[in-house]
């Protein structure tokens, strides 16, 4: 059966019980349950059935994590599409009907003509990182939510509203410290997040959202890791319309840590100091000029992990 699909792309609809897949050219289309099992069996089959083959789904938040973990011990290519844009893509065929077949199909059709980035393979320990990081994150904005409800509870209500606040701050602290472990535990990250970390600005949240959420760190150029985390301007220009260039897309987790990064980083790195103030010297919004310290943030941490040396190493 070696090689009988040929030059295949596979779209997966991925839900939290099943898997709907689809196989272009051909047309085949499969359903299999979303378990270990049967995943692990498909897989499987696609591994003996074609060398040359690409797999997408959409990035649904989670219940794509088996198909992940299982094509990646099996080394076939996956990439994880942009629900969005996927839909977008639907639209220009003028797929306007929706089914698990049909999306099946149209997530096949995008990733044979866009080709959307393979997804990296993470090792145990940086998966797990992200899940930890993801959890923070979760509690921290539910922190901010008991937080603005305390200026306007009253009584007994501000009593309940404190105790919460208190229990959310203790299970924030207790995610960072095992986050931390796992770091400290690991050799390879251990390093990385100590070059991170000698950038004046860079501190444990960003650098664990780095480690987590950006394994290409390190091994993409200046323009690929800038477009990959969405801080690269994209124009907006229309005939002789100029429009105001724009950020957007990309990994919001990263883009935001990188943003509070950022902040502090204007105040007391050095470089991003320099460039920040020459961009409000000449004009530059506030915003806009905070978006070019991102940036070169990002573009220096890429350059340090590449080249495997600290920030004081490359400017003193």
């Amino acid at each position: 059966m070696e090689n009988q699909l040929g030059m295949c792309s596979i779209g997966i609809d991925v839900s939290k019980g099943k898997l709907d897949i689809y196989f272009h050219p051909g047309g085949r289309y499969e359903q299999i349950d979303n378990t270990d099992e049967a995943v692990k069996a498909f897989c499987q089959r696609v591994q003996q059935e074609s060398k040359d083959v690409r797999i997408c789904c959409e990035a649904t938040g989670n219940y794509e994590h088996i198909l992940v973990k299982e094509a990646e011990g099996k080394g076939l290519p996956l990439a994880l599409a942009n629900p969005r844009q996927v839909r977008d893509f639907a639209k220009a065929l003028g797929l306007l009907a929706k089914t698990d077949k049909v999306d099946a199909k149209v997530i096949a059709l995008f990733n044979e003509k866009v080709q959307p980035r393979i997804k990296m393979p993470v090792s145990k320990e940086q998966e797990e990182l992200g899940e930890y990081r993801k959890r923070r994150e979760q509690l921290v904005d539910m922190l901010t939510m008991e937080k603005n409800r305390l200026d306007r509870s009253k009584g007994a209500i501000t009593k309940s509203v404190k105790k919460l606040i208190k229990t959310l701050e203790q299970e924030v602290e207790a995610i960072e410290k095992a986050m931390q472990r796992i770091v400290e535990e690991d050799i390879e990250l251990q390093e990385k997040s100590r070059l991170l970390q000698s950038c004046k600005g860079v501190g444990q949240v960003l650098s664990h959202t780095l480690l987590a959420y950006l394994p290409e760190l390190g091994k993409l150029n200046r323009g690929s890791i800038a477009k990959l985390v969405g801080v690269a301007p994209l124009n907006q220009d229309s005939g002789r319309k100029q429009g105001k260039r724009k950020i957007w897309g990309g990994r919001s987790a990263v883009r935001k840590s990188l943003y509070m990064a950022a902040l502090v980083a204007s105040r007391y790195n050095p470089q991003i100091k320099a460039l920040y103030m020459r961009l409000i010297t000449a004009g530059k919004a506030k915003k806009v000029a905070l978006v070019a310290c991102m940036r070169r943030l990002l573009l220096t941490l890429n350059n340090m992990l590449k080249n495997k040396t600290t920030w004081q190493a490359i400017y003193g």
